[in-house]
């Protein structure tokens, strides 16, 4: 009788490996029915892995699950990526007023208590983004109540031209002024807004239609857009990028099918952007790379198709100055067109933190709070990291123009973003540019790798980091983030006083001798008198944010303050005065109820030292005196004439 021989030994393999297969992809399949989309992928390139073997192992799409692809580049997806951003985003909803949020509700719905406390914004189209209008007497005033702190620059202006998000904030606070709910429903309905104009250019500019629904998803659930949504106040950046990417898409159009009502539209949504928020021109950064990567026609022709997006940048530009429009003397906006020098090392400083932010972690905003010695660190490390990015994108560069349009138009992006402080909430459009890129650049690994074949193993290691950071961490962030777009309501809680006070402080002043945040001392009038609380005569912040300091008794009115590291060394209080105008020693700051001298400069220029000098006695009824101890503020006990007290720096735990 014959033996009954099995199969060969690698047609058994080959069986047993396909079965395996089989059973893997119907237990995924039911798995992750109903997983985002982002998920899927993660889960069945870690399956694909661990079924494959270390030696087949990818981190990328794998090639057998073209479906998952068809998904991607369908024009479902962008409605997906809508209504999963939504759901993602919904935190924010119930967040209520933060941060100038609490400005726009004094300044529309209670003028007589906006200018109680000296608010020199109005409910005007041009007035509402006037937070200071470069006027001594008004610095004077915001001085006095206390919003500003004692070195505040006499003409310090910081003032915006943004009729188009006026109007948006106008309906706010008469449709429904005390349902700050609703006022976040619109926000998130120009976000929806924002991802579709988004997801129309990707689909239209990218090569392989599921990169274009890639770089859309990614965009949508990026939580560096959390503090965007979470923040009533910051809908300008929405409005700006959206019109922004509006004028790109018509733009494209025009270009494309020779489309006459693109040619006009164009200009008109780059200038609806720009009067949204200055942010607005970035907009010509990517039209300037469009042209120069992705339109095959004569540099003459590519110059003419500028004319009228050039023409209106300047027009705007020369209104926008004409009418007094601008900052002046803070440490935190520096406009390249007065100040270049002081703009150029702010982009040398920021633009390597901004990255690192938008392609990893952390956020650009830790920098605010963080000494110097761990930005440096943060500093080195994102030079590190982008070196090795430019190492594995550079062979890409050579041969997609789609890839250099992405690059060219996200690098210009930055130019903007570096004006101001490094901060997520002034990002999105530079998002925009960085997940074309991530998007692009993990198409450009999968489309160019043959089947079977293995990327480089550094390569593997880059996509999968991306996959994680903004496939998986991203998403989870962004519904953490909405709820706390300016900081977790403990931390928040250790920076502010506590209020209500009583009700007698409305005759008194109050002093705060120390603090981990000046800038928070000064809102105490703005909250107050938002929330309907009584509301201090005078507030005064004494030291600089986050300081150890020493406290000596002169006489019975005089303090001197001594900050270990001086004044004006902290980023968030330099708000209100810069590097370029600075004090100098024996300068005197004139108040209502006291006299500030500048007694010591140290090495680096800055205030050392600054004297006190009340008009009053300290122990005097009018004055109240708080200092900050374990993370609450509690009443400080004075010290005796010719004694002295050392405070530890006020650090808030989180």
């Amino acid at each position: 009788m014959p033996t009954r021989k099995g199969p060969s030994p690698p047609l058994f393999a080959l069986k047993a490996l396909t079965n395996a297969r089989i059973a893997r992809e119907s237990a995924l399949s039911t798995a992750t029915t109903r997983l985002p989309c982002l998920a899927q992928i993660t889960i069945r390139a870690a399956l694909m892995k661990s079924t494959n073997g270390d030696n087949s192992a990818s981190t990328t799409i794998p090639d057998d699950d073209g479906r998952l692809r068809e998904w991607l580049g369908g024009r479902r997806n962008v409605v997906f990526a809508v209504l999963i951003s939504f759901l993602l985003a919904s935190p924010a909803l119930f967040t209520g007023f933060w941060g100038d949020d609490h400005i726009f509700r004094l300044v529309f719905t209670d003028p007589v208590g906006a200018e109680a406390i000296k608010l020199h914004n109005d409910a005007s189209p041009t007035g509402v983004f006037t937070f200071i209008d470069g006027d001594p007497v008004h610095a004077k005033e915001t001085m006095d109540i206390g919003i500003g702190p004692w070195w505040t620059y006499p003409r310090i202006k910081s003032n915006f031209f943004r009729p188009v998000t006026w109007l948006t904030h106008w309906l706010d606070f008469t449709a429904w002024p005390e349902s700050p709910f609703l006022m976040h429903i619109q926000s998130s309905i120009w976000y929806g807004l924002v991802v579709i104009a988004a997801g129309l250019f990707y689909r239209q500019t990218t090569k392989v239609a599921w990169v274009g629904g890639l770089a859309v998803m990614l965009f949508a659930i990026d939580d560096a857009h959390a503090t965007t949504l979470g923040w009533i106040s910051n809908r300008n950046a929405l409005l700006a990028v959206f019109f922004g990417l509006m004028a790109l898409l018509t733009h494209h159009y025009r270009r494309e099918k020779a489309c006459t009502i693109s040619a006009v539209a164009s200009p008109i949504f780059l200038l609806i952007s720009l009067v949204s928020a200055e942010g607005g021109i970035a907009t010509a950064a990517f039209l300037f790379s469009y042209e120069l990567f992705l339109v095959r026609k004569s540099l003459l022709n590519k110059f003419i198709a500028l004319i009228p997006a050039g023409i209106v940048i300047l027009s705007w530009r020369l209104v926008w100055s004409s009418m007094g429009y601008g900052s002046e003397g803070m440490g935190l906006y520096a406009d390249p067109a007065s100040d270049p020098l002081r703009f150029a090392q702010s982009l040398i400083l920021q633009a390597p933190l901004i990255l690192l932010g938008q392609f990893a972690f952390p956020p650009p905003d830790l920098s605010i709070v963080l000494s110097s010695d761990y930005v440096t660190w943060i500093w080195r490390i994102a030079a590190l990291f982008l070196t090795c990015g430019a190492i594995l994108v550079l062979p890409m560069v050579r041969r997609d123009n789609v890839m250099r349009f992405w690059l060219l138009g996200t690098a210009l992006t930055l130019i903007p973003c570096c004006a101001t402080l490094a901060s997520d909430r002034n990002l999105l459009f530079l998002g925009f540019g960085i997940m074309g890129i991530v998007a692009q650049f993990i198409g450009n690994v999968k489309t160019s790798t043959p089947p079977g074949v293995r990327p480089e193993k550094f390569t593997r290691i880059a996509v999968g980091f991306l996959w994680f950071m903004h496939g998986i961490f991203a998403p989870v962030m962004l519904s953490i983030r909405t709820v706390m777009p300016t900081g977790t309501k403990s931390v928040l809680a250790q920076l502010e006083v506590e209020i209500p006070l009583d009700s007698d402080i409305e005759d008194k002043t109050l002093v705060v001798v120390n603090g981990p945040s000046a800038f928070h001392i000064g809102w105490l009038p703005i909250m107050c008198q938002s929330a309907g609380y009584p509301v201090p005569k005078h507030t005064r912040g004494i030291s600089p944010s986050m300081a150890a300091v020493t406290i000596k008794r002169e006489d019975a009115n005089t303090l001197v303050v001594q900050p270990e590291a001086g004044f004006l060394t902290h980023p968030g209080d330099q708000l209100f005065r810069g590097d370029q105008v600075p004090l100098a020693l024996g300068d005197v700051v004139e108040l209502a109820d006291v006299a500030v001298e500048v007694s010591g400069i140290g090495e680096n220029g800055k205030p050392s030292e600054a004297t006190f000098r009340f008009d009053v006695p300290l122990e005097d009824d009018s004055l109240r005196w708080l200092y900050w101890k374990e993370g609450k503020f509690v009443p400080f006990p004075l010290p005796a004439v010719g004694q002295s007290v050392s405070l530890p720096a006020p650090i808030p735990t989180l």
